[in-house]
């Protein structure tokens, strides 16, 4: 009699957890437990009233609050677990049980607890939603690693022992030690900035031009940054690309000696790729690479302009009188599809 008195509670409880009544589930699921205390089912359903409690709203400005309500959980299914170890539960709700045990010491920030529980359901049970919440605890585990690390004091210290390191040229030693510091302070630009001046140094360009834009994306007016990423272009021999990078760090300073000379360079390398009698592949390969230098070769228009202008050098004279057509023009000669004289 008590086992159905037990099983009817169970499904009052259930009840009143669909309507998001939880007092009342909570108190229909602990009568279910002292009618009959062999189901792990009563204790797994309590915990999951503790989980919903946890995650409202109302328990979101409550921090410690928040926290016994999971600890509520993590012991409701601790419980289920020895229960169902007496009782020789089934290994699908063994399995349930340690995911929900898992779950809880996720919110409370117990990782490693969660994993060695993730996985002992994944042992008993493995199921899609098990492997998830592995990588949702290897994920949140990570994070709470890397904001424990952070600390711009030391990020400071780091950046100081990387500039010494960078002034002995030892630039793989630098590149190390900036990266430590960005793991302690993601914010600073200065460490993106001085971590693509070593990858410059050993011409890693691909890196360097991460670095530079990730400077310029914590902060737009960060020169620089961009004096740097246009050097790198230059030497590339991304003309077009390293004028427009360039243009901005004139426009946040426009007496930056260092942005003029890199300007400077620029079109004096454009010039001599124009007075070379021999096309630069590499140069032209770069420019095919721009999307923008592509749109206007693929333009019917500029198709017939430059195929006029083969037959007809003088024609230019005329073309460039639209202001459109002369800026288009004015790219491809800086991408050395164009050659004049």
């Amino acid at each position: 009699m008590s086992t159905e008195q037990a099983q009817a509670a169970k499904d009052e409880g259930n009840k009143f957890y669909k309507q998001k009544k939880f007092t009342e589930a909570i108190e229909q699921y602990d009568r279910a437990i002292a009618l009959d205390g062999t189901q792990a089912s009563f204790h797994l359903n309590k915990a999951a009233v503790y989980m919903e409690l946890g995650n409202s709203k109302t328990a979101e400005s409550d921090a410690d609050e928040r926290k016994r309500l999971y600890e509520e959980a993590a012991k409701s299914c601790e419980r289920a677990l020895t229960v169902g170890n007496d009782n020789k539960a089934g290994f699908e709700a063994t399995a349930k049980a340690y995911l929900r045990l898992s779950t809880a010491q996720t919110k409370l920030g117990r990782f490693a607890e969660a994993l060695t529980n993730c996985e002992k359901s994944m042992t008993e049970h493995r199921t899609d939603e098990a492997v998830k919440r592995q990588k949702e605890i290897l994920k949140a585990k990570a994070e709470k690693e890397e904001l424990e690390y952070r600390d711009p004091e030391k990020a400071e210290e780091a950046r100081q022992l990387g500039n010494q390191a960078f002034g002995k040229g030892e630039f793989v030693d630098a590149i190390r030690i900036y990266t430590d510091a960005i793991r302690r302070n993601p914010n600073d630009v200065r460490l993106f900035s001085n971590r693509a001046a070593c990858h410059q140094k050993l011409m890693n360009w691909s890196s360097a031009l991460d670095d530079c834009d990730k400077a310029i994306e914590l902060d737009p007016n960060f020169i620089k940054a961009y004096i740097r990423k246009g050097s790198v272009q230059t030497f590339l021999k991304q003309y077009p690309q390293a004028m427009k990078t360039l243009e901005i760090a004139l426009k946040i300073d426009p007496n930056n000696q260092d942005a003029k000379n890199s300007y400077t360079e620029v079109i004096m390398r454009i010039q001599r790729s124009q007075n070379s009698t021999a096309g630069d592949s590499q140069q032209v390969n770069e420019a095919m690479k721009d999307p923008e230098i592509r749109q206007i070769l693929m333009d019917p228009v500029m198709q017939n302009i430059l195929q006029e202008m083969q037959s007809n050098p003088a024609s230019l004279k005329q073309h460039i009188q639209n202001p459109k057509v002369a800026e288009a023009l004015s790219k491809l000669i800086a991408a050395g599809i164009v050659k004049l004289g």
